[in-house]
């Protein structure tokens, strides 16, 4: 499975693949190694929402469990550029008698992140690992349905926003949005999917 990334450097529009996101991969290039030689300073870091996310041990906490999907999006040269962990056995938001999927986490490596760094290496990691959420919930008879709740951050709730996701609720003061059956049809035709 393939997704095409924007490499900022290059100016010019990549294949990137996508692969399953295994503990072994999480523990060797997420955990600790996306900090890493950032030159971002501690306490910019550590207001990251992800900064503290354990992808290894909460991959290694679901082992056994058949309802979660774990993905990556992999770069040519093998680096891990962004992660999603979802499940596909939830309900909807906007009506509990319908099926989701609840997308748990999902990062892109801060070395993309324009909040970050100067220059990102890559855009477009975000939209792709989403893509991959809402188009394995279409293919599983769910009509593309996938909700998140997300932080509490203008820019991240803008862009949800410019996906197609909408507010339901504030549970703990973090808004639980969700992408309806026809803004996901919406957004998978503008990838390209011919439904």
């Amino acid at each position: 499975n393939q997704v095409d990334l924007w490499s900022v450097p290059h100016d010019k529009k990549v294949v990137a693949n996508v692969v399953k996101l295994t503990r072994e991969i999480a523990q060797a290039q997420i955990d600790g190694q996306w900090w890493v030689s950032l030159g971002v300073p501690k306490n910019v870091r550590e207001n990251e929402s992800d900064h503290a996310w354990r992808w290894a041990k909460r991959l290694g906490e679901l082992k056994n469990d058949r309802w979660h999907e774990a993905a990556a999006i992999q770069s040519d040269d093998g680096k891990i550029q962004g992660a999603v962990l979802y499940w596909s056995n939830t309900k909807s938001f906007m009506d509990e008698g319908n099926g989701a999927v609840y997308i748990e986490a999902l990062a892109t490596a801060p070395r993309n992140r324009a909040s970050l760094v100067s220059s990102p290496q890559y855009r477009g990691v975000g939209t792709a690992l989403v893509l991959r959420a809402v188009s394995h919930s279409y293919l599983l008879g769910l009509k593309g349905v996938v909700n998140l709740e997300a932080f509490n951050e203008p820019s991240l709730l803008d862009y949800y926003r410019q996906l197609g996701f909408i507010e339901i609720l504030v549970r703990d003061g973090l808004p639980q949005m969700e992408l309806s059956a026809a803004n996901a049809v919406k957004f998978l035709r503008k990838e390209g999917y011919d439904l």
